[in-house]
């Protein structure tokens, strides 16, 4: 999740990569990964193929490439974003940030200095600002899947918007996961086991299948704990 304020920087270890049941790949494989030719050398990204994209070419850390866009560790713990591309180019707008997620689905979102969670897409238009829901902040957001993306307010409840920034399922869960092939897992203290709702947050139900129950109970479970 991006948690900064958003679940953001706990992002880059979150995303994984591979492919959903219906054999369409998952987002959030990387383009690119960082590397470095020498230990005390500077860092370029490295192609699924083993070829670099550009090497030797910058001093601090830099992070995975998504869709096309790679973050620059900066001074006083500022980030930047750059376009993945031979002679990378900083996205206007986005230098300095206090906070940062990965690009999904041709969004990403950040945190400027004094400012709420946004959305930017990769020229760094501004899509959307995440503003207060029912006059609670929204101070977590994951990335996107199947046009939906996760949130948080400040009171730890968590639901989901969608690429216009509409909050499509109202923030009232304790934990959820990503929507995969049409559904997500959410889940409620004083509730035993996790639902499944719709991407209109909508639950099914599979009372009627124990065998399908008990399956996804046990996927709902195990996908939950990777997210804790």
């Amino acid at each position: 999740m991006i948690y900064c304020g958003l679940f953001i920087s706990a992002l880059a270890m979150m995303t994984s990569c591979g492919k959903s049941s219906n054999g369409n790949e998952i987002v959030g494989a990387p383009d690119y990964i960082p590397f470095k030719f020498e230990s005390d050398g500077q860092y370029g990204l490295l192609g699924k193929d083993g070829k670099p994209l550009f090497s030797e070419e910058f001093d601090n850390e830099i992070k995975a490439a998504f869709e096309g866009i790679f973050v620059v560790n900066g001074e006083n713990g500022t980030y930047s974003l750059y376009k993945a591309q031979q002679k990378p180019e900083l996205v206007p707008g986005c230098e300095d940030l206090i906070d940062y997620g990965a690009m999904s689905e041709g969004l990403i979102p950040i945190v400027k200095k004094d400012s709420r969670i946004s959305f930017v897409d990769k020229n760094g238009k501004e899509k959307f600002v995440l503003k207060p829901h029912n006059g609670k902040e929204i101070t977590k957001v994951k990335m996107f899947y199947e046009g939906r993306a996760v949130i948080a307010t400040e009171d730890g409840k968590v639901g989901f918007i969608d690429k216009n920034g509409k909050v499509v399922i109202e923030p009232k869960y304790d934990d959820a996961t990503s929507f995969m092939d049409g559904g997500a897992f959410v889940t409620k203290k004083e509730k035993d086991r996790p639902l499944i709702v719709t991407k209109f947050g909508n639950p099914l139900d599979f009372s009627s299948d124990e065998n399908l129950k008990k399956n996804i109970i046990e996927h709902a479970d195990a996908s939950l704990k990777k997210l804790n």
